[in-house]
């Protein structure tokens, strides 16, 4: 059983039916064609639902900076505030700004990445074909996978070292280490996000 496609507009599907198009007449088509849940829901890959997981751990670790940076500015106002009207200035202000100063820069790497927000130098590339363009992006997202790796590594064996040599900050005594290892913890979430990153690019080089 068929149903003309040039004198009906709308075809009468019903899921679950038999058949494919008839070949001979292709003004006409099967009344109850097999039609699955897969044909209009499609499934997520596991590269999808990581770069998904990605993406919500760099935005995570962004507010969590602007969080910072928002406190940052409060203690600075009433370091400064105190220090007018009272002669009683906050003791370590500039060491507490300087230790906030490393979420507000390394936990912002992640998503910074992912929004393409990153300062960038385009002189060339941009004058190259799209498929050019985008092997060229390939060949730099892993490059600087390979060196964020390193600089991740090395900043843990730092934080190890700081932690047993007992560093600590001068005027109020507080130990170094943990800044150091949100330093480290800052360089991972960049590496992911740039795993993201790559993983898309390839995604993208395939659907093409």
């Amino acid at each position: 059983m068929t149903w003309n496609i040039s004198a009906n507009k709308f075809p009468p599907f019903r899921k679950g039916g038999g058949g494919g198009i008839d070949n001979g007449n292709p003004d006409e088509i099967p009344l109850n064609p097999p039609i699955s849940k897969g044909d209009f829901i499609r499934a997520a890959t596991l590269e999808e639902i990581l770069v998904k997981i990605i993406k919500a751990i760099s935005r995570i670790t962004g507010l969590v900076a602007m969080g910072v940076l928002f406190l940052m500015m409060l203690l600075t106002v009433a370091d400064v505030f105190l220090r007018a009207v009272f002669n009683s200035p906050i003791i370590g202000t500039t060491e507490m700004t300087e230790q906030m100063m490393v979420a507000v820069v390394f936990l912002g790497f992640g998503w910074c990445a992912l929004q393409e927000r990153q300062i960038r130098v385009d002189l060339f590339v941009s004058r190259y074909r799209p498929g050019t363009q985008r092997v060229i992006d390939l060949f730099m997202n892993s490059v600087g996978l390979v060196l964020v790796a390193v600089i991740c590594w090395r900043t843990l064996m730092t934080t190890l070292i700081v932690q047993r040599l007992g560093i600590t900050c001068a005027y109020i005594g507080v130990p170094k280490y943990p800044f150091y290892a949100l330093a480290s913890f800052g360089w991972a979430v960049l590496f992911v996000a740039m795993t993201g990153l790559l993983i898309k690019t390839i995604m993208e080089k395939a659907e093409r």
